[in-house]
C-alpha cells in the first residue's frame, strides 16, 4: 500500500514545487503599484525613514490622497488610490492581506515599489499604519532590523518609508533607537 502512494505524493510534491516557482516569478516580474498618471506631490519630505504622529498621519492622508502610496494598514480608512495591504493574521488567500511575520516579503514589494517609482521619475512613498502590530508579533529587534533596512532601500531609490508611530506604545529605550534609525523625525512639511 505504501509503495503505490510514493509516486502520487512525488507528482503532488512536483506540482506544489512548480506552482511555488510560477508564484515567485508572476511577483518578482509584475509592475502593479503605479499604473496611472502620477500627480504632483503636495508634500515635502526628505528621502528615507520617517516617523510621524497618529494626528499628522491624518493630515497627510489628505494630502496624499491621490498619489499612488504603497501602504500596509490595519484600518480600511485610506484613500482609493492607495495600493494597500492589509496586515493580519487571518488566513485568507486574497492578493492584498499579508500576515505579519512576513517581513520579508514586505521588504520584497515595498523594495519593488520603490523602483518602480524611480523608473517612472517619481519619489515612492511608504506608509506602515501598523508598527505596533508588527511589533507585537516579531518583537522589537526584528523591527528595528527591517526599518533600518527599509531606510537603506528609501535612501537608494530616493524614496520615503512613513511610520505612523504612537509614541505611548514604545518603551523609552525603543524609542530611542528608532529615532537614530529614522532619516528624520516629523520633517514633513504638509501643505
Amino acid at each position: 500500500m505504501a509503495t503505490k502512494l510514493l509516486p502520487f505524493t512525488f507528482v503532488i510534491s512536483v506540482f506544489l514545487v512548480a506552482l511555488a516557482i510560477y508564484e515567485m516569478g508572476k511577483f518578482t516580474l509584475s509592475r502593479e503599484f503605479i499604473t496611472r498618471d502620477i500627480p504632483i506631490l503636495k508634500v515635502k519630505m526628505k528621502p528615507g525613514l520617517l516617523f510621524i504622529s497618529p494626528k499628522k498621519y491624518e493630515e497627510l492622508k489628505q494630502l496624499l490622497k491621490d498619489f499612488p502610496v504603497l501602504a500596509f494598514v490595519r484600518y480600511q480608512n485610506f484613500p482609493e488610490t492607495w495600493k494597500t495591504f492589509f496586515v493580519t493574521s487571518i488566513h485568507e488567500h486574497e492578493s492584498d492581506i499579508i500576515f505579519p511575520t512576513a517581513l520579508p516579503l514586505m521588504s520584497a514589494r515595498v523594495v519593488q515599489y520603490l523602483k518602480e517609482a524611480e523608473e517612472k521619475g517619481t519619489r515612492g512613498i511608504v506608509i506602515f499604519d501598523c508598527l505596533e502590530y508588527l511589533k507585537m508579533y516579531n518583537g522589537f529587534e526584528a523591527i528595528a532590523k527591517f526599518l533600518s533596512s527599509l531606510r537603506d532601500y528609501a535612501l537608494l531609490y530616493n524614496g520615503a518609508v512613513i511610520g505612523v508611530l504612537d509614541e505611548n506604545a514604545w518603551e523609552k529605550k525603543e524609542l530611542v533607537i528608532l529615532q537614530r534609525i529614522a532619516s528624520s523625525v516629523e520633517e514633513i512639511q504638509l501643505g
